[in-house]
């Protein structure tokens, strides 16, 4: 993990964090902090759960959902291949679950399509320069899978998923289960069927209630 340089850097990466101490010290020690851009993303992602499953605003989930992703996706393209392993395996899943679908030949043309699909979401809700006019549906922007990619992305990084992140990803699957072993059954019935609203708040209920704080 990057420190910045400096004889005065008080180091805590477990926490992503640096604090640099001022020279001058009086009874206080004043001090200035610094976070690494791993941590940002982490922080972003664990807030975008939190707000997701509160029941806001899913514009303003998938505007900080896609921040974190674009850091996460950066640190990737500079550090090695684990996004791309992740794209193949994604990308080979899709082809046993749904063969008659047209899917792009590789992991990383895969990659790039996906990228653009949600770049477009994204851009739509950052820029009006060029497209003032436009409308967006929000129910194409696939904000739940965009959030299950970063938090997969964060992991196979080497970072330690978040409390949040675990409970997510558990609920991702319970709401698009792709086996039985994937299902939640509450006495309301199984999480995948109920309506939206529901969904989410069961994903408070897990993140007020599962361990992990």
């Amino acid at each position: 993990m990057y420190a910045p340089s400096g004889s005065n850097m008080v180091q805590r990466p477990d926490f992503g964090l640096y604090f640099e101490v001022s020279a001058h010290k009086a009874v206080k020690q004043m001090a200035e902090l610094h976070i690494t851009k791993q941590a940002s993303a982490q922080r972003q992602l664990d807030a975008a759960i939190r707000i997701l499953f509160s029941g806001e605003d899913v514009l303003a989930v998938h505007t900080v959902v896609w921040a974190a992703h674009s850091v996460l996706s950066d640190i990737d393209s500079k550090s090695g291949k684990t996004a791309q392993a992740l794209y193949a395996d994604t990308l080979s899943e899709l082809r046993k679950t749904y063969p008659g679908i047209p899917l792009p030949p590789a992991a990383a043309d895969f990659k790039w399509w996906l990228q653009e699909k949600n770049r477009s979401g994204a851009n739509f809700l950052k820029h009006a320069d060029r497209d003032s006019g436009k409308a967006l549906d929000p129910s194409t922007l696939s904000t739940d899978h965009l959030l299950l990619e970063a938090c997969l992305i964060c992991r196979n990084l080497g970072f330690e998923p978040t409390h949040e992140m675990n409970v997510f990803c558990r609920w991702h699957l319970a709401i698009y289960p792709s086996q039985n072993e994937d299902r939640i059954i509450t006495k309301s019935g199984d999480v995948s069927e109920f309506d939206r609203d529901q969904q989410l708040e069961f994903g408070l209920f897990l993140l007020e209630t599962i361990g992990g704080r």
